[in-house]
């Protein structure tokens, strides 16, 4: 079985990868926006991004994960509440703030940074409108000398 940490790291992972949560409304869920029965999650309207409330399903493999993860948190606090909560010993029992949760997936073993290169199909091409993709290639920036008017 894995250790708490490593359990609250993959349910938030496998949760925010099946109901295709942003990371604000990953670490705003609260224990009530759960219903295991028909396997939905309700995003909250104030913490969308468009400020829709959205009810989005997820995996039967998540809902086991989700399971585990609520006999644990009942060990953490009973208390309604945020369903994420800290372990640290600063925090303990406080929901995850969205920079925890941002250390939280850049110590994941699966992290890779967005601008990171990723191989590509064979005979495909690299994107080209990717600024970044020069730059850490080493390539000249190219400076336009065209006058504004």
């Amino acid at each position: 079985m894995y250790g708490s940490w490593a359990r609250g790291r993959a349910v938030g992972a496998q949760t925010s990868y099946d109901a295709a949560l942003r990371r604000e409304e990953l670490c705003s869920l609260r224990t009530d926006d759960l219903d295991p029965g028909r396997r939905l999650v309700r995003v909250r309207a104030e913490t969308t991004k468009s400020r829709r409330e959205r009810v989005v399903p997820y995996s039967v493999a998540t809902g086991v994960l989700l399971s585990q993860y609520l006999v644990h948190r009942a060990t953490l606090s009973r208390a309604r509440g945020g369903l994420f909560l800290s372990e640290s010993r600063r925090n303990f029992a406080q929901p995850l703030s969205l920079w925890t949760w941002s250390k939280v997936v850049r110590r994941s073993p699966a992290y890779r940074h967005p601008h990171a290169r990723r191989p590509h199909a064979a005979g495909a091409q690299p994107a080209r409108h990717c600024h970044h993709a020069a730059h850490r290639r080493g390539a000249p920036r190219q400076v336009s000398t065209a006058k504004r008017s």
